[in-house]
C-alpha cells in the first residue's frame, strides 16, 4: 500500500462572468504560491514523471500478522527460494536464512522439523529469468555444508541460544547490482534426506517461514514482476517473494501452494533473510522477525534515517482491533494520531503530520493490540538496517530487539534520497506533483489575468 493524501476542496459558484474570472485568477495565483512554497519546503526538484527509479515504490515496513510455517526439506526434489531485489549495489559474502532444526541430532527438542544430522545444504545465489521470474541454472555463488555444521557455527559466532533458527551459507565476495532480480535457492542434497514428509527419518531440517493472509501480502505473495506494483509489504521491493519446488526446479509454486503440504487456506509464506556486506556488517533485508502470534498494545521507538514528514501510520493484528495509533517526535514533542483502525493490516492518515530530522527518534504506539515480531535470533545477528530503513528498538517488549507490528510512513524531504530507499519514491512523486501543480496554477493565473486586462480595454 502506498500512503495517499486525502482532503476536500471547496468550490464556489461565480455570480457573474467577470467575478468568475477574477476569482479564478486569485485562486490560481494562491495555489501557485502555495505549491511553490510547499515544494521548496520539501526540497523539491523538477524531474520528469518517469525519473523515479524502478523498485522505489514505498513498501509497508512490517509483516502482516499471522504465524509460522515450517517446510521439511525431506526430499532431494524439494527446494525453496527467496527472490530478492537490492536497493543499491553491494558486494556480499553471506546469505542468512531462517531454519527450524528441532528433532535433529545437533538441536534436539520437538520432533517433526529435523532429523538425523540435519542433511547437506546446497545454498546458491542465482540469476532470475526476468520474463518468468524463476531461478535459472546460472549460479553466481554457492556453498555446500552440513546443516548441523551451519547451525553450530552460527550459534558460536553470535552467542545464540540452543534451538536457535539462524543459519547462513558463505562464499567468496559477490558483487550484486541494484534493481536486479536474484534468488537465494536452498536444497538438501543429502543422499538420504527423508520420506518427503515430516517424519523423523533421514537427514533434514525445515526452513521457517512467516505465514500471513495472501490478501495482505499483496504482490509479495505471488509472482509479481512489475517494479511499480502497489501494496508491497515487509519493507521490500514488490517483486520479492518466496517460492517452492517439488520437482528439483522444473516448476515453482507461490503463495498458498508453497511447501510439500501446501499452506492453503488463502495463506502465504515469507522467508526472513539477510546478507553480510563482504567482510563487514550483517544486514537484515526487509522484515527479519519471526511472526509470534502474540497480541498486545505496544510501542516502538525508531531512529529516522533521513529528514522527513510522517503522514500516515499503520499496524497489524490477526484478529484484534489495532485501535488508535499515535506517532510522536521524542525530541520536539510534535505528535499525530489516526482514527480507530480495526483489525488486520490497517493504516490511517495522521491528524497532524510529524516532522523528523535525520537521527531523531520517534515513537509509534497504539491503543489496541498488535502482533509482535520476535527478534530472536536475528537481533543478535543483524547489526545494521539496510540503507534508508529506520532502526528500531522496543524498550517495553520482552526483548528490546522484538518488533511490534507498528510503523509510520515518511515523506522523505531530503533532495538526494537514495534510490529504492523507503520513502524516496513517495518524495519524488510528491515533489514532482507539487512543482507541476505550481507551474500549472501559475500559468492559469497569468492567462486569466491577461484575459481580465483585455476585457477591461
Amino acid at each position: 500500500m502506498i500512503a495517499s493524501a486525502r482532503g476536500a476542496r471547496a468550490s464556489r459558484r461565480a455570480r457573474t462572468g467577470l467575478r468568475h474570472l477574477a476569482g479564478a485568477a486569485v485562486t490560481a495565483a494562491v495555489v501557485g504560491v502555495l505549491a511553490l512554497t510547499l515544494a521548496a519546503a520539501a526540497g523539491a526538484t523538477v524531474a520528469p514523471a518517469d525519473s523515479t527509479p524502478q523498485g522505489s515504490v514505498t513498501s509497508i515496513p512490517i509483516s502482516p500478522a499471522g504465524g509460522l510455517g515450517q517446510m521439511n526439506l525431506s526430499s532431494s526434489d524439494y527446494g525453496i527460494a527467496r527472490r530478492f531485489v537490492l536497493p543499491q549495489d553491494v558486494t556480499i559474502d553471506r546469505w542468512y536464512f531462517a531454519v527450524n532444526g528441532e528433532g535433529s541430532e545437533c538441536v534436539g527438542g520437538r520432533d517433526g522439523y529435523g532429523s538425523g544430522d540435519g542433511g547437506t545444504w546446497l545454498g546458491s545465489i542465482v540469476t532470475v529469468d526476468p520474463a518468468t521470474g524463476l531461478p535459472t541454472d546460472d549460479v553466481l555463488a554457492s556453498e555446500q555444508v552440513n546443516a548441523c555444521v551451519a547451525y553450530e557455527r552460527a550459534g558460536r559466532e553470535f552467542g545464540l541460544s540452543n534451538r536457535h533458527q539462524a543459519q547462513y551459507v558463505q562464499f567468496p565476495p559477490l558483487a550484486l547490482k541494484a534493481d536486479t532480480l536474484y534468488a537465494f535457492v536452498l536444497r538438501n542434497v543429502d543422499s538420504s534426506p527423508g520420506d518427503g514428509g515430516g517424519d523423523s527419518v533421514g537427514n533434514h531440517m525445515s526452513p521457517n517461514l512467516d505465514v500471513a493472509r495472501l490478501a495482505e501480502m499483496g504482490p509479495n505473495g505471488r509472482n509479481t514482476l512489475d517494479p511499480r506494483a502497489t501494496g508491497a509489504v515487509y519493507g521490500v521491493d514488490p517483486r520479492e517473494t518466496t517460492m517452492w519446488t517439488g520437482d528439483a526446479g522444473q516448476t515453482w509454486e507461490f503463495g498458498s501452494d508453497i511447501g510439500w503440504y501446501r499452506l492453503g487456506k488463502d495463506r502465504g509464506g515469507w522467508w526472513p533473510s539477510g546478507y553480510r556486506i563482504a567482510g563487514g556488517d550483517n544486514v537484515a533485508h526487509g522484515w527479519a522477525y519471526m511472526n509470534w502470534p502474540d497480541d498486545e498494545s505496544a510501542s516502538v521507538t525508531l531512529t529516522a534515517a533521513a529528514d522527513g514528514v510522517l503522514v500516515e501510520a499503520g499496524g497489524a493484528s490477526d484478529n484484534e482491533n489495532v485501535g488508535v495509533i499515535t506517532v510522536e517526535n521524542d525530541q520536539t514533542g510534535a505528535s499525530g494520531r489516526t482514527t480507530d483502525l480495526g483489525p488486520g493490516l490497517v493504516s490511517g492518515t495522521l491528524d497532524h503530520p510529524v516532522q523528523v530530522l535525520r537521527g531523531q527518534q520517534y515513537t509509534v504506539s497504539n491503543s489496541g493490540e498488535v502482533d509482535i515480531g520476535s527478534g530472536d535470533p536475528w537481533g543478535r545477528v543483524f547489526n545494521t538496517p539496510e540503507p534508508g530503513a529506520d532502526a528500531s528498538t522496543c524498550p517495553d517488549c520482552a526483548e528490546p530487539t522484538d518488533r511490534p507490528m507498528l510503523y509510520a510512513s515518511t515523506i522523505n524531504t531530503e533532495t538526494a534520497a537514495a534510490p529504492g530507499a523507503p520513502g524516496s519514491g513517495m518524495a519524488s512523486a510528491m515533489s514532482t506533483a507539487l512543482v507541476i501543480g505550481a507551474v500549472v496554477a501559475a500559468a492559469a493565473g497569468v492567462a486569466t489575468l491577461l484575459l481580465l486586462r483585455r476585457g477591461r480595454r
